[in-house]
């Protein structure tokens, strides 16, 4: 089949994503974000893999609190945090409307998010500020007022504190502590002290106990 560009149809971005909208899956998609943004529990990689089940904000519309809608201005997607009524001078991405729309931060390629001021941020997650650099989340912030800054609740990813780094290498590797989840996980070439000897991690994602699965005694 050749494509021709004079007798192809034109489908807008506009029209692609209202189509999609009405997929039976991306109905239950928007269901279940509902429900976890409505409890702050939805995580911003989930938002993000459901990016395309939610709808364009419209001024006039009516949208209830956990709603997601996508700001057509800056393809930013935005929880509403309460029920409102969509003015077309007060779009998502106005001023002083943290209130009401909170935003989602963008995912990029590495798996780290860019950061926007009053997105939600859970312990852990990886954010870039201004300039580029990864900063990890020391808590969660629900909304995060703080940007990523030394000593506002974050630190910065690969300097001497964080867990990617006081695990691995050195001659006086840290004291094992119990993981508490995939984020402070230990991986393969880990190393850590634990009842006076040094063990070094042979598993990925290792939550533990050198001795229990996936150590090896250092010679």
């Amino acid at each position: 089949m050749i494509f021709n560009r004079e007798t192809a149809p034109f489908v807008s971005l506009l029209a692609y994503r209202e189509r999609t909208n009405k997929r039976e899956g991306s109905t239950a998609m928007r269901t279940v974000a509902q429900a976890l943004a409505s409890a702050d529990q939805l995580r911003n990689e989930q938002a993000d893999d459901m990016m395309l089940a939610f709808p364009y904000w419209e001024a006039g519309k009516t949208y209830k609190s956990g709603e997601i809608v996508t700001d057509p201005a800056n393809g930013q997607n935005y929880i509403l945090c309460q029920d409102t009524e969509a003015v077309e001078h007060y779009p998502p991405h106005g001023e002083g409307l943290l209130a009401i729309y909170r935003p989602i931060p963008k995912r990029l390629s590495d798996g780290t998010f860019i950061f926007v001021y009053g997105q939600n941020v859970f312990t852990g997650d990886v954010c870039r500020d201004a300039d580029g650099v990864p900063w990890e989340a020391l808590k969660d912030m629900l909304p995060c007022v703080w940007p990523p800054a030394q000593g506002n609740e974050w630190r910065k990813q690969g300097e001497a504190g964080a867990d990617t780094d006081t695990n691995t290498g050195g001659d006086t590797p840290q004291e094992w502590v119990q993981p508490t989840g995939a984020h402070d996980a230990y991986n393969t070439g880990d190393r850590v002290t634990y009842n006076g000897d040094v063990w070094i991690c042979t598993e990925n994602n290792n939550v533990y106990a050198p001795g229990v699965y996936g150590w090896e005694k250092e010679a």
